[in-house]
């Protein structure tokens, strides 16, 4: 093969690489603005971003849509995130679940839509999120939860959403549905 072939064909893998990072990275730009969307609680916003391509259950550092969404107390973007296919129990590795995020800020219709959805009421973590570290470079700060996840994981603390459940109506609440402490 001479040369100016080889370059052009060298050239034009450069050239179709370079698209494919752009449309990664315009991909997570629409994931990161569906998060800030539900997080918001902006129904329209991630009803335009869903449309255009965001993932629903896209996580950014273990947070998805469903768990900013119920972090915050939305209960109707929580209904419209679970209508459109949210996974109720998605989680990170050792992160929360939407679950655990409405109990811990004592939301009850939000803990009863989640478990009517299929919540799991024995999931654990090693950490509930009180605030959401959102930094928009990484969607989350890892180095934050990383702290958070090795101070955790020395002192063997597990969580459930009974554990962080913020009153007794929601501890009656997952009781009631099988939750053990």
């Amino acid at each position: 093969m001479n040369r100016a072939k080889m370059t052009a064909k060298v050239l034009v893998l450069v050239a179709l690489g370079l698209f494919l990072v752009r449309m990664d990275a315009a991909e997570a730009d629409l994931n990161f603005d569906l998060l800030v969307a539900a997080l918001k609680g902006d129904v329209a916003a991630v009803k335009e971003l869903t449309a255009k391509g965001a993932a629903i259950n896209q996580s950014c550092g273990g947070l998805t849509p469903l768990i900013a969404a119920a972090a915050n107390g939305h209960l109707e973007m929580t209904k419209h995130l679970l209508a459109s296919g949210a996974k109720v129990n998605e989680k990170s590795e050792q992160g929360p679940t939407a679950l655990m995020q409405a109990a811990v800020k004592g939301n009850v219709e939000l803990v009863r839509l989640l478990i009517e959805h299929g919540a799991d009421v024995n999931a654990k973590a090693t950490y509930v999120w009180t605030e959401l570290p959102l930094t928009g470079e990484d969607c989350v700060d890892l180095e934050r939860l990383s702290a958070i996840e090795e101070l955790c994981a020395r002192e063997k603390c597990c969580m459930t959403a009974l554990c962080v459940a913020a009153n007794p109506k929601i501890a009656e609440l997952l009781k009631q549905h099988g939750a053990t402490e």
